[in-house]
């Protein structure tokens, strides 16, 4: 099982603690593989082979690329928040400032857009995506891109005018004053188990129940939450990634060939 640890401390014990509780709970060997990349657990979900079989938990935009490549299938997928605020994922807006005159994502060429960093998947990854649908092709438009440190600056960029638009979570904008949203993405998963298509049906179902079953254990369900970070954890369904499937064909890029 291939991830990278949504906490930043205790990920190796709690790595251990959730290998021997899936191993007892189904009598299948597992291992946890921590990786610094969604793009690293899906270079190990596409080179299962025979009885070795890599499955991963990733992130975002990388689960549209799992099934590009034929890697991988969802089988259960993250929630956070409690009863009607539970969410599976959240929007990016891509945003702009009031006093900037453009009126649509497409009024964006060669302007100043800002990030958190090239490799920033809420800021930045995403963002890319909504302009590349919009006919802006980030490689190759005369686009000013400038690196910020936190969410905060980056926001009060935007409100100032020092950058023409930024993509930011869409939580983020509770505190947002002076900004106009040009354009949302569909639901951004936080994480989502993918398995290798030829994932026996027996196999999937222990994976799934012995899952639910540690995220409603509290001990159990505390070293998950490191690794994972759940509320609750769920079967995933054609109805949490479908939208955004759609999103991401928009950009016209092809996933197939994308690893993050």
């Amino acid at each position: 099982m291939a991830l990278v640890p949504f906490a930043s401390s205790d990920f190796n014990r709690a790595a251990t603690d959730v290998a021997l509780t899936i191993t007892e709970r189904t009598g299948l060997q597992v291992e946890v593989n921590l990786v610094e990349r969604d793009a690293d657990a899906l270079a190990l979900l596409c080179a299962s082979s025979g009885s070795d079989v890599n499955i991963a938990w990733v992130r975002g935009i990388t689960v549209v690329a799992a099934s590009a490549q034929g890697c991988g299938e969802p089988l259960m997928i993250v929630e956070r928040g409690q009863g009607a605020d539970a969410r599976v994922g959240e929007r990016v807006a891509l945003i702009t400032g009031e006093s900037v005159g453009a009126a649509s994502v497409g009024d964006l060429a060669e302007s100043t857009v800002c990030r958190l960093g090239y490799d920033d998947r809420m800021t930045w990854l995403v963002p890319s995506l909504m302009l590349q649908a919009e006919g802006i092709d980030p490689l190759t438009e005369r686009l000013t891109l400038v690196d910020y440190t936190n969410l905060d600056a980056l926001i009060a960029a935007v409100e100032t005018g020092e950058c023409d638009a930024a993509g930011v979570p869409e939580t983020a904008l509770d505190e947002a004053d002076a900004v106009r949203v040009l354009a949302e993405s569909a639901i951004i998963p936080y994480s989502v188990l993918v398995v290798p298509p030829n994932t026996p049906l027996d196999v999937r179902r222990a994976l799934g129940e012995a899952l639910v079953a540690m995220a409603i254990n509290d001990d159990q369900a505390r070293s998950l939450r490191v690794l994972v970070g759940q509320d609750a954890l769920r079967p995933a369904s054609e109805n949490d990634l479908q939208p955004l499937r759609a999103f991401a064909e928009r950009s016209g890029l092809d996933f197939a060939q994308i690893g993050q």
